[in-house]
């Protein structure tokens, strides 16, 4: 089999997912179905399996993280994580994420998120278990993004959910998106269905000021809408007081 370490949205169709994981598989649908999303591309799961290789990481891993229970996940996932983040990036696996950026525009900013192939399963949502690196400008930061991304498959959080949900830590691979900025007044979240009630008749968004990240790690209380699918109308909403809006650097970060 070839060997694809980056792939771009406008290659990848939804048979993809053991590539770029479920993120990138519904990114690449949606850039093919016309839908305006922000180009970009993905760093694929054989750039993460290369990586691993190339710096003799499986054996490590795979000791630790069988050692791992309620009470250790701290130590366990930092040893791990510091263990990736100080490992070299392969010059080949470089070679393609930065043919990438150039493809895309070496001036743009990007998000660089994670994309693990447990991701957006049926019985799995992982969402929120690996982290987001945002307003990432140029080549040796998007590196490090990458390579951060990539330790953030242990997280103390990751690690917990594989274990309470019976997935082997060995069999998840982790992909990256790395994707054009938007800079927004405001951002959300919308569920298609209630996520309190569980009602699929409605919509409730979520919204804040600033870049989404201050509203998904939790540090401000959005605005909250209830919106009925049936006629289109605003059922409830509830405005929060937000203290304080995330917004990106000129110079990135």
């Amino acid at each position: 089999m070839q060997t694809t370490f980056i792939m771009f949205f406008d290659e990848i169709i939804k048979k993809d997912i053991h590539l770029v994981g479920g993120k990138g598989a519904n990114l690449g649908e949606m850039t093919k179905a016309g839908f305006p999303v922000p180009f970009g591309f993905c760093v694929t799961t054989q750039a993460y399996v290369e990586f691993i290789e190339f710096n003799k990481l499986t054996d490590f891993i795979s000791e630790i993280i069988s050692q791992a229970n309620l009470e250790n996940i701290n130590q366990v996932g930092l040893k791990i994580r510091e263990k990736i983040e100080k490992s070299e990036m392969p010059q080949n696996v470089a070679e393609e994420i930065i043919r990438g950026l150039k493809n895309v525009g070496l001036d743009n900013y990007y998000a660089v998120r994670s994309s693990a192939t447990a991701e957006d399963l049926a019985n799995a949502s992982f969402a929120g278990q690996q982290d987001t690196y945002l307003n990432i400008k140029g080549e040796t930061a998007l590196i490090k993004a990458v390579r951060d991304c990539w330790a953030s498959l242990f997280t103390d959080r990751a690690i917990l959910y594989r274990i309470q949900n019976n997935i082997q830590h060995g069999k998840v691979n982790m992909s990256v998106v790395v994707q054009k900025m938007v800079i927004p007044e405001i951002s959300g979240i919308m569920f298609t269905a209630d996520p309190v009630t569980g009602n699929r008749q409605m919509l409730s968004i979520d919204a804040s000021f600033g870049l989404g990240e201050a509203l998904v790690s939790g540090l401000v209380s959005p605005d909250i809408y209830k919106i009925n699918k049936s006629s289109g109308k605003i059922e409830n909403k509830i405005v929060s007081y937000k203290k304080l809006a995330i917004y990106p650097l000129a110079e990135g970060g």
